[in-house]
């Protein structure tokens, strides 16, 4: 039980197939280890093997420089695959502007994805931005408050949540007031008394960092 009171230990209840618990107990009497050190250290095993093939896809296309001159070069490729290798943890600043995933034409990607893929999609991208930015690196990214395409989506909330996870910690938030109202908007509740369409002419920049903020 003295395994079990790790302080990054949690006890979690697991169904195993019964041949598989005997295996694991045979494995744990052979080789003097407790039967939950076993499960753990095989766990860790296959989840170490998983982050590696997950890294892999971040670094398998070759970068394609369009423009090389002095001190700026600017490469054609799709952010998530390309081999950045040489510049991980040495990016000072990265500003960017995702896909909105309303259904823009964007020649090879999909801006009409199923919401939870789009956030999959932004966890892979952040991930590999956060490789990248030096421990006192910044993003700033321009993303919408929300989306009403296809259903009511909080957007930026959503996308703080994912980065947080991610690793990155919070620093501020810029209001882009757009100040254009649409004429969906303009007759506030008008035509629909009772469920009004409501849409801030906003956009959010989001200002975060990787370890510390201070330069």
């Amino acid at each position: 039980m003295r395994y079990l009171k790790d302080s990054q230990t949690k006890e979690l209840k697991i169904r195993l197939k019964w041949d598989i618990y005997e295996n694991l107990k045979d494995i744990s009497l052979q080789e003097g280890k407790s039967l939950n050190f076993v499960i753990n250290e095989l766990i860790n095993k296959e989840v170490k093997i998983l982050q590696d093939n997950n890294q892999i896809q971040f670094f398998i296309e070759k970068p394609r420089v369009v423009f090389d001159k002095k001190n700026l070069k600017l490469f054609h490729n799709d952010f998530i695959k390309v081999d950045f290798s040489e510049y991980v943890g040495k990016v000072n600043l990265l500003i960017t502007s995702p896909p909105y995933n309303l259904s823009i034409e964007y020649g090879k990607h999909n801006d009409s994805l199923d919401y939870e893929v789009y956030l999959e999609f932004t966890r892979q991208w952040l991930t590999k931005a956060y490789e990248l930015l030096a421990d006192d690196g910044r993003i700033c990214v321009n993303i919408p408050l929300d989306k009403n395409k296809n259903g009511l989506k909080p957007v930026y909330a959503d996308f703080v949540e994912i980065a947080k996870e991610v690793g990155f910690k919070y620093q501020s938030t810029i209001v882009w007031n757009e100040q254009n109202i649409s004429r969906r908007t303009a007759w506030g509740s008008w035509l629909s008394a009772s469920a009004p369409y409501v849409i801030a002419p906003v956009e959010m920049i989001v200002v975060m960092y990787k370890k510390q903020w201070k330069r």
